[in-house]
């Protein structure tokens, strides 16, 4: 889902599942390490109450058991699927999520 849609209902993770249009796989364990500090998930805050925002992006780690830790962006955070936790972003980590540009 583009930045600037505005939705009549929140998009929830599972609807940015549900709808996608572009979807990246990182297999290499290397990479994965790479995208995991770029995020700075270390940097992320405890939310006083629980976040339920407006998802645009989903991400999706699996660990070697296939259990599954989810983060997802909304248009001012990156937050942690049960809302508890969150870093705010910039236009610039938006951007490196921004595909298709004018086309």
């Amino acid at each position: 889902m583009k930045w600037d849609i505005l939705t009549r209902t929140r998009q929830t993770i599972e609807d940015v599942r549900l709808r996608y249009s572009v979807k990246t796989v990182i297999v290499d364990k290397g990479e994965v390490n790479k995208f995991l500090m770029w995020l700075q998930i270390n940097e992320m805050q405890c939310a006083k109450v629980k976040m339920q925002e407006d998802a645009r992006v989903v991400i999706d780690f699996y660990e070697d058991s296939n259990h599954r830790v989810t983060y997802y962006v909304s248009l001012f955070n990156l937050i942690s699927e049960d809302g508890m936790t969150y870093r705010n972003i910039d236009l610039d980590f938006r951007n490196k999520f921004t595909f298709g540009g004018a086309w």
